[in-house]
């Protein structure tokens, strides 16, 4: 009854603002913070200028380093989890992952108009870069969608494995 007391707020968090978050991209929370620091901390990881010697791809990295890091930080977490055998804290890394894939979405669909405002005032807006390198450019819409319809795919199984994971004991013999 506890396990149920304690998770099934969280479940509910979850549900509400998964609606929220594929309801509005103006929508933002602490966790955006979280994934701003994590973007920005990615582009600092794959710093061009100290890496342009050694990187064969003329600065991809390090503008492809923000979205990476955003990313990689909830499914590393969840992958973790999963071995450990932690499923309802898998489903909050699911919930994560997805939240960012959402946030990533608006990003990735200005690469051409380039109107989001940027965090540097000249700063060079990562998917206009990354695209027009891949002479992809012209697909930015539809990426975006991929990173939106992905998000909302990844909320409905966090809230699943969630839900389920509250009331099904499946940590019971995971130390």
């Amino acid at each position: 009854m506890l396990r149920i007391l304690g998770r099934l707020p969280v479940v509910l968090i979850m549900a509400y603002l998964s609606v929220r978050y594929l309801a509005s991209s103006d929508y933002s929370t602490l966790i955006d913070t979280a994934n701003l620091a994590l973007h920005e901390g990615g582009h600092l990881h794959f710093f061009y200028p100290l890496i342009a010697p050694l990187d064969p791809t003329g600065g991809f990295i390090h503008f492809l380093g923000g979205t990476f890091a955003q990313l990689a930080f909830p499914a590393i977490f969840g992958v973790y989890f999963l071995r450990t055998g932690q499923y309802f804290a898998v489903s909050v890394m699911v919930f994560w992952l997805g939240q960012n894939c959402v946030d990533i979405a608006p990003y990735a669909g200005d690469a051409r108009a380039r109107e989001l405002p940027l965090i540097f005032e000249n700063g060079t807006h990562d998917w206009w870069y990354m695209l027009r390198r891949l002479d992809l450019l012209a697909f930015d819409k539809v990426i975006a969608r991929a990173f939106y319809l992905s998000g909302a795919l990844l909320f409905a199984l966090a809230l699943l494995l969630g839900t389920y994971t509250t009331f099904v004991d499946l940590e019971s013999d995971s130390g």
